[in-house]
């Protein structure tokens, strides 16, 4: 990760006062001398001095900072809860989601836009079918819109069910099951 990106997770949990500046400076000192790269909202974790909800809203407010601004809240909010829900399941650690978070947020720099649970796949943290099943507990479907390409979650829709796409406006079917990814 580049170390602008954990200075910025950093700041946001000092200034929402998740954290002391003293706390801080220690977990960035720990993440200087380690071995090998270490999150910093890891090694604040295992310090005791975040919690996962704490880890969970810094990192919200750090993809709204870095995101693409074209990207929706909704998705942002989608993807943070995927990432949330794979935590509690025990599917992944909050270190692989922080992780594909931050490859994620890279991916878009470069105007290539995918899905935290893509991110998984590709990085190998999950398989598609575990995917799918935290898409289950989410209670979300991957809408993709054939016109515009738009991919998002749309909540509490019943499969079948048809509604505009968020970007364009065409009328999307939801499926009658999850897609393959």
């Amino acid at each position: 990760m580049e170390p602008q990106e954990d200075n910025l997770f950093g700041r946001i949990a000092l200034k929402q006062g998740y954290v002391s500046q003293r706390q801080l400076d220690e977990c960035v000192e720990v993440q200087r001398n380690a071995k090998t790269s270490r999150l910093l909202g890891a090694i604040l974790i295992e310090k005791g001095f975040l919690s996962q909800e704490q880890l969970r809203k810094v990192m919200v407010l750090q993809k709204q900072t870095m995101s693409v601004p074209a990207k929706d809240e909704a998705e942002r909010q989608a993807d943070v809860s995927f990432g949330f829900i794979a935590i509690q399941s025990g599917v992944v650690s909050s270190e692989q989601v922080y992780e594909c978070v931050q490859e994620q947020v890279q991916l878009a720099r470069r105007g290539l836009y995918f899905r935290l649970g893509e991110v998984f796949v590709t990085k190998r943290y999950m398989t598609p079918e575990q995917v799918r099943r935290v898409l289950d507990l989410q209670q979300d479907y991957l809408i993709v819109c054939e016109r515009c390409g738009t991919r998002y979650n749309a909540l509490r829709y019943e499969p079948g069910q048809r509604l505009p796409c968020t970007h364009c406006g065409t009328i999307v079917q939801m499926p009658r099951r999850l897609p393959a990814l």
